[in-house]
């Protein structure tokens, strides 16, 4: 028998990590020497180290084990798809499986309604598939071969395709069904998606499992396994986004809201609650002794998520009670329905924000009014309208405070508010200076009366 001597280093030195042109598959169980065969390689003498067998021929190399990737499986380095193919046509035997991984991919996100049918067993065994080697729980699919050498790849989790890839040559084009943002955008707004998008949003397949699963896990454990807590599992089960992760299989075991099921986190207080009509709750058993709802569904929760990033750059406070409509009037922005129940509303235009909550998951003191704009003049029509509304407010300033301004300190401002402390009354004041146009900020100490304006 013909062998070619190479160092184990050596051996993969050429193929790890998977460099640009080269394609990899992965078959268990072990099937290097019928592969081998197939494509013509022949033994290589001292490269096996931990490992079965091993193999070389050409640009093709084959090992019955890997150091890092499992010493189970056969490993198969080609510069072809039309060589992988004939690699996985040799690798078929009862209980085999496999993937097929490439250096050169192109990612295309795609709607979940264009996903096309999971074939039958029938099709499946026509093309010779092969089961998809897949660690993630309910996660599965299927590779196999065209008779033109190219070779396609789906991913299916609970019954549907979350991802198809075709493979020819050394590229790949992958079409991801199952993209966070892509799911999002079937029941969310643009304005909504947009924020969402730069929250750089993930999908963690191992922190959820199939519908059905999940029913009997929440039975189990006395919990309800309504449609909306199952709906929302399969859209946004193992999400992560902006700091915050959802999902009631990978959260139900947090138990701090009794009757309700603990779908997200963020934080390491924060827990967010949905009960079996979709309502979703706020939770923090450190502060607060009982849930409080905060959004009718978790469509209308998403809306409002992160909301202050649709004004960037903007300088933002906080106004007790209900003001968000005055001051959304004197904004004109218009209320934005989507965002809106019976717990919140929104109002938006480009540059100004409105965000009235009814009780505030943050704050003892109640309902609260958030509002965060781009422009100064801007900010003293939101900060007149709300004096009009309520003449004593107190202001949580929740943008970065303005600095020394170099301008003349006896000019006299047009707007004095009081500045909210932290367990104490106020001691400072956010004093507004100048004229439409050409306003600036000021923070000094507090004077009395506040509020006083000059026209």
């Amino acid at each position: 028998m013909v062998t070619r001597s190479m160092t184990e280093e050596a051996f993969f030195a050429a193929v790890e990590p998977l460099p640009p042109g080269m394609l990899r598959a992965t078959i268990r169980p072990h099937r290097g020497a019928e592969i081998a065969a197939a494509l013509g390689a022949v033994p290589v003498s001292g490269a096996p180290g931990r490992f079965h067998t091993s193999f070389e021929g050409g640009d093709v190399r084959i090992a019955d084990g890997h150091p890092f990737r499992g010493a189970d499986r056969t490993f198969v380095w080609a510069p072809d798809a039309r060589v992988i193919a004939r690699a996985l046509a040799a690798a078929q035997c009862d209980g085999a499986a496999a993937n097929v991984e490439v250096a050169d991919r192109l990612d295309e996100p795609r709607p979940p309604r264009e996903a096309p049918p999971l074939p039958s067993a029938v099709e499946l065994r026509t093309r010779g598939a092969l089961p998809l080697l897949s660690n993630a729980p309910g996660q599965a699919g299927y590779v196999w071969a065209r008779d033109d050498g190219v070779i396609e790849q789906i991913r299916v989790f609970d019954g549907r395709v979350i991802g198809a890839e075709e493979i020819q040559g050394a590229t790949s084009i992958a079409f991801d069904y199952a993209s966070p943002i892509e799911v999002l955008r079937e029941v969310l707004s643009p304005r909504a998606v947009a924020v969402l998008s730069a929250l750089d949003p993930r999908r963690d397949w191992d922190a959820t499992c199939p519908r059905d699963a999940l029913a009997a896990r929440l039975a189990e454990a006395g919990l309800p396994a309504s449609e909306a807590i199952l709906g929302f599992e399969a859209r946004c089960g193992g999400l992560h986004l902006g700091g915050a992760s959802f999902g009631a299989a990978a959260h139900m075991h947090d138990r701090r809201a009794p009757g309700l099921v603990t779908v997200g986190r963020d934080g390491y207080h924060t827990r967010l609650a949905m009960d079996a009509g979709g309502a979703i709750h706020f939770v923090d058993t450190e502060v607060y002794e009982h849930p409080i709802p905060i959004a009718v569904a978790w469509t209308t929760f998403f809306e409002r998520f992160h909301w202050e990033r649709s004004v960037p750059e903007s300088r933002s406070f906080l106004v007790p009670g209900l003001l968000g409509e005055a001051i959304a009037r004197a904004l004109g922005a218009p209320l934005v329905p989507e965002a809106t129940d019976a717990y919140a509303a929104l109002w938006f235009r480009e540059g100004a924000i409105v965000h009235q909550i009814g009780a505030d998951p943050g704050d003892d003191a109640g309902p609260t009014t958030g509002v965060a704009v781009v422009s100064l003049d801007d900010l003293v029509a939101a900060l007149q309208a709300a004096q009009q509304e309520q003449p004593n407010f107190v202001l949580r300033w929740t943008a970065a405070e303005p600095g020394p301004s170099g301008r003349a300190a006896e000019e006299r401002p047009i707007l004095r508010v009081p500045l909210w402390e932290v367990a104490a009354p106020p001691r400072r004041e956010l004093r507004v200076h100048g004229r439409p146009g050409g306003y600036w900020l000021a923070i000094g100490a507090l004077s009395a009366p506040p509020h006083t304006a000059r026209t």
